[in-house]
Parts: C-alpha cells; structure tokens; sequence
C-alpha cells in the first residue's frame, strides 16, 4: 500500500503435475506418462480517486505439457509416442471507471494479448513412423489489441442501462467489433427485470489452428444474443 489511494500487487503461481495415464477408457497402460508445468505472473497496480479508478495489469503465463507413451506396455494404436506442447501468453490491461454525473459511470479500457507456441508429435505404429512438422514460436503466434467502453445510468425509477462497444484487432483475423445492451427495471423491491442484447467474437486457439489435429482454415464464431429474465430477492 503505497498510500490511501494507490497499491500495488505482485502475484507468483508455480506448479508441476505429473501423471499416468490410461490408454482408452477401459484399458490400462502401465507406461504412458504425462508431465505439465505452470506458471503464471502476475504485477497489478491500481488507483483511486474521488471520481473514479484507474488500474494497470500485466500477467505472464508459461505452460508445458510432456507426454511419453513408451513401447514396452502397448495399449493405444501406437507402440510408442512421444508428444511436447509449450505456450507463452503475456496480457496487458489498462482500464478505469469514471463517474461522469451521480447516476452515470464510465467504464474503459485498452487490453493487449500475445501468444506463442513450440510443440511437436512423435509416434511409431504398425503404419511405421509418424514426425509432425515441428512448430515454433516465431511463426506459430497471435495476437489481439482491444479497446472498449461501457456507459452505466441509473435512475431514480428503478431503470438502468449499460451499453458498451468492444473494438478488436486481431494479427490474424483483422477487425472486429461486438456490443452489449443491458437494460433492467425495478418493478418492486424483490422483483427485476432483465434484457441483453449483445454480440460475440470468439477465435480459434493456436492449438485448434496448428496442432496435428488443428485446421488452419478454421473462422471465428459470431453471434447475436437475445436474453430476457426475471430476477427476485
């Protein structure tokens, strides 16, 4: 705690698994291993102010992922098998609210993603030897910068609104836009109702697009959402 109004926090996350593993559902294999690792950092630093807050965020993320199916207990359609998968993401955020009128808020930031992988697969099977094309960092890799807005109103009558538009760049897939409305109404103390209209974006994964089961030509989902509730206390 710096001051009153500015902190700051470090967080550190370190973990080994190690396993064995079963060559189906219902068949053994006695040397079929799997070693994963993670870590994940993570420096955040946040300010507040009369009006309004404004916090930064930066995390790091390492994983690895080993996997041996040795030839000495056959159980799965390869003799033996050998399979090594690694990533680096990095996540920058900067984002704040700041309270524009007593009954209305704005929230905004700017977030950037960066991701990369190493992995290769190995196998022998009655069809012989199988080496998948080695993927590295430098060209297995994406990244995506984001900026968004909400606007939050609320009112003495029991209505409030929140509208915000996300705009999205993305090295691979180019630009992208998605927004959210969300109005509600207080119809008695206990009772609320809810509606959100809104639209998605989602990416494959570097996994989905390069791995031996990947597909490069895979497309981003879209969607256009339409919800209507009730919520009572």
């Amino acid at each position: 705690q710096i001051n009153p109004n500015w902190s700051i926090k470090y967080t550190s996350n370190y973990s080994k698994y190690k396993a064995g593993l079963d060559a189906g559902a219902f068949k053994d294999d006695k040397d079929y291993n799997l070693t994963a690792t993670n870590w994940l950092n993570t420096l955040s630093s946040q300010y507040t102010g009369k009006k309004g807050s404004l916090q930064f965020q930066q995390s790091f993320n390492y994983s690895s992922r080993f996997m041996l199916d040795d030839s000495t207990s056959i159980g799965g359609f390869a003799k033996w098998a050998e399979q090594s998968y690694k990533s680096h993401s990095s996540i920058t955020d900067l984002f704040g609210s700041l309270k524009l009128a007593p009954r209305l808020t704005l929230v905004s930031g700017v977030q950037y993603l960066a991701q990369n992988t190493d992995q290769y697969y190995k196998s022998i099977s009655s069809f012989g030897p199988y080496n998948s094309v080695p993927l590295g960092k430098d060209s297995t890799k994406m990244s995506n910068t984001a900026v968004y807005a909400s606007a939050i109103w609320n009112t003495k009558t029991g209505f409030n609104l929140e509208a915000g538009l996300r705009f999205n760049n993305h090295s691979i897939y180019g630009n992208n836009t998605t927004f959210s409305i969300n109005p509600s109404f207080k119809l008695t103390d206990e009772v609320t109702a809810l509606v959100n209209i809104s639209s998605g974006f989602k990416t494959p994964s570097l996994y989905q697009l390069y791995s031996e089961y990947g597909n490069k030509n895979l497309k981003p989902e879209t969607s256009n959402n339409y919800e209507f509730g009730f919520q009572y206390r």
